[in-house]
């Protein structure tokens, strides 16, 4: 399955005020920055991706098939099932967070477009029957251009997001100490 891994343990720009801070508002900053950034990479990767009444292939189905299709929603199932996952719900978690790692994939979600690698990279076509027929559908490569597409939005939203948050919890921190001072 095509995956989009970001992970940005550190920026050098806004590392020293990070160590003014405590760590749990160290990664909260971080997750939502990196957030951010995967959903840009999220949005590039869906305008990629490639749909049937775009491309020509509802013009090859059968009667019965544009029937049965007819009133299914107009938005593709490569597009629904595009997910965002944090770096907290990966396997060995625990061992990322333990080296401060802090990030989030873009993927496809199986249940929903279990072809979604077919569509990316191609396949051989076995067209009603378990007899191959020779033929190679070659791959839209859509979710590597859409990666590329989205890098530069995603780092600009993770740079600015990170600084906006920052802003926000040193912000929520005074206030919370003019609090504790005032009484």
């Amino acid at each position: 399955m095509p995956e989009a891994k970001l992970q940005v343990p550190d920026f050098k720009q806004i590392a020293r005020g990070f160590k003014a801070v405590s760590d749990s508002v160290n990664r909260r900053v971080m997750r939502s920055a990196i957030s951010a950034g995967a959903t840009e990479i999220k949005k590039a990767v869906r305008k990629k991706a490639p749909e049937s009444r775009k491309t020509g292939t509802r013009d090859l189905w059968s009667a019965s098939t544009k029937a049965k299709r007819a009133d299914a929603s107009k938005n593709s199932p490569l597009k629904q099932s595009l997910v965002t996952k944090p770096s907290s719900k990966w396997r060995n978690s625990a061992k990322l967070a333990e080296k401060g790692i802090i990030g989030a994939s873009v993927g496809h979600d199986y249940k929903i477009a279990p072809h979604s690698h077919l569509i990316e990279d191609g396949h051989e076509l076995y067209a009603w029957s378990s007899d191959s027929s020779g033929y190679w559908v070659p791959g839209t490569k859509y979710f590597s251009e859409g990666q590329q597409a989205g890098a530069s939005a995603a780092h600009s939203k993770i740079v600015s997001k990170a600084r906006d948050r920052f802003e926000a919890e040193v912000a929520k921190a005074f206030k919370k100490e003019q609090k504790k001072r005032n009484g």
